[in-house]
């Protein structure tokens, strides 16, 4: 912040799990509201440069929702990408897009299998989304790519595996120059956790095998 460390003073629990930087110098953030009676909401907040809040917007029902990644919409204001806990063992991910003064434009809870956590979100310049996380699953840690249109609509889904592995998890997302995507994570090999870099092309495919026909203008050396 401009003048230092700023701490809010809510009148409830609240956390930020992620920000943006504007070209003004404001601050977006964008993570979670606490109820009293455990219950927690999206909430995304715009500040001044100085920490003094612009607005704040608080989204959600009787589920439990965070907003864990935020970026810039190419046609203005923010989209926002977090989980929705629909029960014990159940959580979905969950998309919005915000008008530039905080007002909701939509929401979207994909309806994807597993308990999952988001690593990171791409907005493409067509206001298109990516999604990177991973599955909690039975037998398996499954790490993932998920396709969605401008308004949040599940276009394709992609669960990215090296080997055998029996933990696959990706923490970071990222864009590469040729339109695909480099995915950050962890894999088990041997009972040693190890560091793990894929590249994926526009389409979440890992390979030209597993891609076909589509990855000839993107991966033209295959």
């Amino acid at each position: 912040l401009a003048h230092g460390p700023v701490e809010l003073e809510p009148s409830v629990s609240e956390t930020a799990n992620c920000g943006l930087i504007l070209k003004d110098g404001t601050i977006v953030t964008a993570g979670a509201s606490f109820a009293a009676n455990g219950n927690h909401d999206g909430l995304l907040m715009k500040l001044q440069p100085t920490g003094k809040e612009i607005w704040r917007k608080t989204t959600g029902g009787p589920q439990q929702e965070s907003w864990t990644s935020v970026q810039k919409h190419p046609g203005g204001g923010f989209v926002t990408a977090g989980i929705r806990t629909q029960d014990a063992s159940t959580a979905r991910p969950w998309l919005a897009h915000f008008s530039g003064d905080g007002a909701l434009l939509w929401q979207r809870t994909l309806n994807t299998f597993g308990k999952r956590s988001i690593a990171g979100l791409h907005v493409g310049a067509d206001g298109s989304l990516t999604l990177a996380g991973s599955t909690d699953g039975a037998l398996v840690d499954q790490a993932w790519l998920i396709g969605a249109d401008p308004v949040g609509q599940l276009v394709w889904e992609r669960p990215l595996s090296v080997g055998n592995s029996t933990w696959l998890g990706a923490n970071a997302l990222d864009v590469h120059s040729d339109g695909g995507f480099a995915i950050g994570g962890g894999t088990l090999d041997g009972g040693v956790k190890k560091l793990l870099l894929l590249r994926a092309d526009p389409w979440g495919h890992l390979s030209c095998v597993e891609a076909g026909s589509c990855s000839t203008p993107q991966l033209k050396g295959c």
